[in-house]
This record gives structure tokens, sequence and C-alpha cells, in this order.
């Protein structure tokens, strides 16, 4: 295949049939592969029959249909992953043994907990038990901490590792969320800006709290670069309707399909509102998480040790990372740098 090029193939499902294509590689065409496991539709199975779809994966966003209007519409109105719900099919890259899944994996990775690294400007909130959780609406304020995705209930390794690899699993995997624990939080934007002898400034006070927030949320970060051999980032962006437990499920089922390396981040903005006014809301919010979004990365980006930040997003999540990376090249570019290297973004191209 020459290089560059896509290779598409079309896969037929109950309600119809999607081009599928592939990026040329094998980083790509286990990401893409993933991609169109993950937050897609279920295969339609009947009581009455025993009939099983000809692909057991739900058709992918990244996938043109060719179906009919009234499937796009009820598609629109309720796309999305929502809700406590089983973990993704195994992708076709693992299923059909093409790749290995797990390569010398660390012993405190082979657990069914995975633990996330957060990012969120949602508001904090105590859930039916009291427990921490953050919702739809909007915090000016940004907060780093972790959360446990469960992968099953108390689910054995051997089980877990055996089922991830399996087209047809006996049983369904439920995901649920566990301990979520805030660690930091960055002072709230915009900062406060004062005169000091003569020179517009950040206000000493606000500039310490930041400095404070931003130390707390390396060293925990950089204690978990230590504890795996692939020091880069990936950071997930999820998309419209979203909840903060959806994001967390979404990024978990991501980083262990993709072999538990690195560390994984999920980036939770504040979506998910009810009602039919939903989409305008996450579409203001998408925008509104722009800007810290975009210090998220800068952060990053100054982490010691840290090599490489991959970017994954989703449906409206997209838009935000592309107007985040946006504003970062203009950043970078003003500053007389290099935007790629700035951001430790290979996504970005290099001046030539």
């Amino acid at each position: 295949m020459p290089h560059g090029a896509v290779a598409c193939r079309e896969v037929r499902y109950q309600r119809g049939t999607a081009s599928l294509c592939r990026m040329p590689g094998e980083g790509y065409t286990k990401m893409v592969d993933l991609l169109c496991s993950l937050c897609s539709w279920r295969p339609l199975v009947t009581a009455a029959t025993s009939q099983k779809p000809a692909i057991p994966l739900r058709a992918p966003r990244i996938c043109v249909f060719r179906t009919s209007w009234l499937f796009l519409v009820v598609a629109s109105a309720i796309a999305g992953c929502s809700g406590n719900r089983p973990m993704m099919p195994t992708p076709n890259v693992y299923a059909d043994d093409h790749a290995p899944l797990f390569v010398s994996l660390p012993e405190h990775h082979k657990s069914n907990e995975v633990e996330l690294v957060f990012l969120t400007d949602r508001t904090p909130e105590n859930d039916e038990t009291g427990k921490l959780t953050y919702g739809y609406g909007r915090s000016n304020s940004l907060a780093m901490g972790t959360v446990v995705v469960n992968l099953g209930d108390r689910l054995k390794w051997e089980d877990l590792s055996a089922a991830s690899v399996t087209r047809t699993r006996a049983e369904p995997i439920n995901l649920t969320l566990g301990q979520v624990v805030e660690l930091a939080r960055f002072p709230a934007t915009p900062p406060i800006i004062q005169l000091i002898d003569g020179k517009v400034q950040i206000a000493p006070g606000y500039a310490a709290k930041r400095r404070a927030a931003t130390d707390r949320a390396t060293a925990a970060l950089t204690r978990r670069l230590e504890m795996t051999s692939k020091a880069e980032v990936f950071l997930f962006v999820h998309g419209y309707h979203n909840t903060f437990a959806d994001s967390a499920f979404a990024m978990g089922e991501l980083w262990h399909f993709l072999g538990r390396e690195g560390v994984p981040i999920v980036y939770s903005w504040p979506a998910g509102y009810p009602g039919l006014f939903g989409y305008t809301y996450d579409s203001e919010s998408s925008e509104f998480t722009v800007h810290h979004l975009k210090n998220a990365i800068r952060w990053l980006a100054a982490v010691p040790g840290l090599k490489k930040i991959h970017l994954i997003a989703h449906s409206r999540g997209a838009d935000s990372m592309v107007s985040a990376v946006r504003e970062l090249v203009i950043w970078a570019n003003g500053a007389g740098l290099n935007p790629a290297n700035a951001a430790r973004l290979d996504q970005i191209p290099s001046p030539s």
C-alpha cells in the first residue's frame, strides 16, 4: 500500500451497510478499529430468533451509513453512550488474532480496576450516596484527580484478559464507577489582573494559587508516569450528552484495549444537559471549555519526563479539541516556538 493511502472495505450490519476505512500502519489501524467498536451502535438481536449479526460490532460514527432518513434522525436523537453499560465488544484487531493485546504488562496493571486521571470543568456534586461526582454545570475552575472504572464485578484478571480477546463472551462485562478523588483545583478563570509598579501583571495571590495547584497536579501525574514504561499520555475528550461517568467508562475501556500503556487521562467537559434543549446547552459548553482544555494541554506539555501527548476526541469533543489546538498554535507562534514541540503533539505538522 502506498504511503499515506487509506484502505476501505464495506461492512454489512443488520440495519444497513457501512464503509469502514483504515489508516496505514499498525498503530493507526489499531486506533481506527478500536474507535469503530467504541461508543457506537449495538447489534440488534431479537428474543424471537437466535440469528446473530454479520459483524458483532456496533455501527461506528466514523463510518458512512447508507440507511433511511428516519434511522438517521433516530440515531441523532439518541447518539452517545450513557448510563451503566457493558464493556465494548472486542476490537477485530484482537479477536482475529492479528495483534497481541497485553505485552509485558506490569503486575500493578493486571486488575479489573482501571484508574484514570481526570481533568474537568464540570461543577462538583454529591451522588445519592454522598460520594463525589461531577454534573453538567459549568465551573470556572479546572479540577484534576483520579477516578476508578471497574471492568466487571470483582472479575479476576485471568478471566478479564481472556474475555478481552474473545469475540463472543459468555457473559457481559458490566462497567461501574469506583472512587472519585479530586487532587488539585486550579484557580478560576479569567485570572485576576493588577497594575503593579506601572506594569499589568497577574495578581500575586492568584499566581501563587495557580503554582500550588500546578505543583500538586504535576506531582500526581509524575508518579503515574513512573509506573509505566511508556512516558506518554492518552488524552480523551468525549462528545455530546455524555455524563462524567460516561466519559470515564469510554476512556477506561479505550485504555484497556490500547494495551494499558502510558497514562490515561479523560477530559470531561460540562455535557449531559437533560431535555429537549440538551444539544444547545452541550454545544455552548463545548465552546466554554476550550480555554480550560488549552490550558490543560499546556500544563501537560510542561510536565517533566512526559514525552508525548496523544489526542483522542469523539463527536462534539472533536470541535473543542481542534479549537484548543488552534489556540495553542496561535500562542506558540506568537511566542516564537514550534507548536509541535511546545505542546508535544505529533499531530501538529512542523513548519517546513
